[in-house]
């Protein structure tokens, strides 16, 4: 029997909601992280990693070099689809540069196999400055303009103001986007 789901999470955020859906504990579904940098995330046995590009040191917040390490890696993100999956989930933060630049091309890459693609991303917490905010606004336009069925955007300072206290620590603030990020996923696979 095939794999029902894959669950892609790029980047650092979709890295830590990736280790939120772990414990989980889902069946029938593969986890897999992608990221710009050599840095491994932390051991787990379900969440699987790959590192894309040569340097190690990331895209440095540049969609653009994040883009192009997915292109030059196509092979290797059709090779992930090998195990037939129903659906995949693309699940990242927007606004830096390694998932802002690589969702809508691998959204592109997985919709010309015929797997229906799904992403649910974070945009940036006002703290986070304009810069990030611009950068994550394009990355959703580039999104919604690829071969995507849905996105579900998580608005950072709205989830904020809805769960947490008026002064969060920033640590506080980013555990509870990747917990977000995560119970999103989980109410769509469960319905």
């Amino acid at each position: 029997m095939a794999m029902q789901t894959l669950v892609l999470g790029v980047g650092d955020a979709g890295q830590a909601a990736l280790l939120e859906i772990a414990k989980a504990k889902l069946t029938n579904a593969r986890l897999i992280a992608i990221n710009t940098y050599a840095e491994q995330p932390p051991e787990t046995s379900i969440i699987e990693s790959i590192h894309l590009g040569g340097s190690g040191f990331g895209a440095g917040g540049n969609p653009e070099i994040a883009a192009k390490v997915v292109q030059d890696n196509h092979a290797q993100i059709v090779g992930l689809l090998d195990s037939k999956p129903n659906r995949v989930y693309l699940i990242a933060g927007l606004g830096g540069g390694t998932g802002t630049g690589m969702l809508p091309v691998i959204a592109n890459i997985v919709h010309k196999t015929n797997i229906a693609v799904y992403a649910i991303v974070s945009l940036p917490f006002a703290f986070e400055g304009q810069q990030r905010k611009q950068i994550a606004e394009r990355g959703l336009s580039a999104l919604t303009s690829s071969h995507i069925q849905d996105v579900i955007v998580v608005k950072g300072d709205v989830m904020a103001s809805r769960l947490l206290s008026k002064t969060p620590e920033i640590s506080d603030t980013m555990q509870r986007l990747s917990q977000s990020l995560s119970w999103h996923l989980l109410a769509h696979l469960t319905g």
